[in-house]
């Protein structure tokens, strides 16, 4: 019995003691945790214990029980010893609150995920260099020569709430360079729908793959930096960016802040040309005039889908619905492209053909576009696109347009291939297929062509003096399957080979022809 009573006694103030300290916030663990926490993250960590005016903000404190909840008035995580930044956190009057089953989680190796993360003042300074060494990764360093690992994923918040911050992001690897800078503010006049929080301001500028970025961006409602899209309440986002001659407006809903989760509003979209906007995105697009577009925009996880309402490039009028999918180890972009009407002119860059926009004129004396085809971008990603356009210009006064003009575009490991190709002009029909294989250092263009009953008299414009016959008359048909290997259009029809017949029906052809 006696033994009993001791340990009960020892109990009680066991929790009587536990109680008492979570009460006070253990003040005295800020030392021993600071410590702690620098030997642990392999840099140093400062704590400050005491707020400059106590009598509005407490002081440090820290509680164990239902999670791991710290609040200080100052912390600061140094950068690591090879990076030139001044640090890689500074918060002022900080609230951390992390779950147990989510330390474990990133002690098991997957990414931490902190359930609350809020303070008046929060400057992250993080640094990637070519060698793959990032400043995020908190904890032991990797020994000099040693091969570089992949960089941690950035922490998740369940919910970030910041009065005013600062975010420098330097990434040799993807040629990035933003410094972002946000506030939250009270609403003058809160969106219904957004509930009543602050209005987040966030503002941008650097510069990416040597390309001037700005960019600003309005949301009206707090974002969590990423939650599970399904559940969450999404609020009014309106952004502007642009990158290099790109501009880019939305005007939409978003729920997540990181991933754009439950994205969904109208966008615009303009630029020098489609190549340009591609790039940035990781997107092969062919090079073109200039483009401007406007349409329906939506995101699900890894996918976006967009719906161009009306898109002018050049003087062509065109349209669509993709799908785009980066959640694959090589993203795929399937939907389908129509419009009225499509200028071959303005597609000449795509190939090498001078435009205004495009200053790049064949060599004295040369006739053919030189420009060289840029195959990696055929192997940045796969394609499955339905085309049906009802009018294709060849840009010459001579021909007739094509109308219409029907083709499967399919990119698959580097090969474009336009399969089922199907047009119709002046009477008759053209179908096939062409394939330009981008695997080699040399491009590889085949075709496989054929053309029946196609009135000569009509295909080909022929002026002529009043009642004058025409030069040339008759049904047109015939078949070519050739093909050229080089990295241009001209080494191309300069190596042409393969078979070519064609025969004229009914027809008649002026001497004077």
């Amino acid at each position: 019995m006696r033994r009993r009573a001791v340990a009960a006694a020892a109990l009680a103030v066991l929790v009587a003691a536990v109680g008492a300290g979570e009460a006070l916030g253990w003040p005295f663990l800020a030392g021993p945790l600071e410590g702690a926490l620098t030997q642990a993250l392999q840099r140093r960590v400062s704590l400050a214990t005491q707020a400059p005016d106590q009598e509005k903000e407490p002081g440090f404190r820290v509680r164990f029980l239902g999670g791991l909840r710290l609040q200080a008035p100052y912390v600061e995580i140094a950068a690591p010893a090879w990076s030139d930044a001044p640090h890689t956190l500074q918060a002022e009057a900080l609230l951390l609150e992390l779950r147990y089953i989510d330390l474990w989680r990133a002690h098991r190796g997957q990414p931490l995920h902190i359930q609350r993360l809020q303070a008046r003042q929060l400057d992250g300074d993080l640094e990637r260099r070519a060698d793959g060494r990032a400043t995020w990764p908190l904890g032991e360093l990797p020994a000099a020569g040693a091969a570089a690992t992949p960089p941690a994923a950035v922490p998740s918040v369940g919910h970030l709430q910041v009065d005013a911050g600062r975010l420098r992001y330097r990434d040799a690897v993807l040629a990035l360079d933003l410094d972002t800078r946000w506030s939250l503010e009270a609403a003058a006049n809160p969106d219904p729908g957004a509930g009543a929080g602050p209005v987040l301001r966030l503002a941008t500028q650097g510069r990416y793959r040597g390309l001037p970025v700005q960019g600003e961006a309005v949301a009206a409602g707090a974002l969590p930096w990423t939650v599970d899209a399904a559940t969450a309440a999404a609020v009014p986002v309106h952004v502007q960016a642009t990158i290099g001659r790109a501009r880019f407006s939305f005007d939409g809903r978003s729920a997540d802040a990181l991933h754009l989760g439950g994205l969904t509003g109208r966008f615009s979209l303009q630029g020098p040309s489609l190549a340009a906007v591609g790039d940035p995105l990781g997107v092969t697009l062919p090079t073109t005039r200039a483009f401007r577009s406007a349409g329906r925009l939506a995101k699900q996880g890894d996918t976006w889908h967009v719906v161009v309402d009306e898109a002018t490039v050049g003087s062509s009028r065109l349209n669509g619905a993709f799908r785009y999918d980066g959640g694959r180890a090589v993203p795929v972009l399937t939907g389908r492209l129509g419009g009225s009407r499509l200028m071959l002119v303005d597609l000449g860059p795509a190939v090498g053909v001078a435009t205004p926009e495009v200053a790049d004129k064949p060599p004295a004396g040369k006739l053919l576009p030189t420009r060289p085809f840029d195959l990696p971008s055929l192997r940045a990603m796969d394609a499955n696109v339905l085309v049906d356009v009802a009018e294709v210009d060849l840009d010459t006064t001579w021909l007739q347009p094509l109308r219409p003009v029907r083709t499967h575009l399919q990119l698959a490991g580097g090969v474009l291939t336009l399969r089922d190709l199907d047009a119709r002009t002046a009477q008759g029909r053209l179908r096939g297929d062409l394939t330009l294989d981008g695997r080699a250092a040399t491009a590889l263009w085949t075709a496989d062509l054929r053309w029946s009953a196609v009135r000569l008299e009509q295909w080909i414009r022929q002026t002529r003096a009043a009642g004058a016959p025409p030069y040339v008359t008759g049904r047109l048909n015939g078949r070519a399957k050739v093909q050229g290997q080089g990295r241009s259009t001209a080494e191309i029809l300069a190596s042409l080979s393969g078979t070519l017949r064609s025969e004229l029906r009914e027809g008649t052809v002026s001497h004077l022809a």
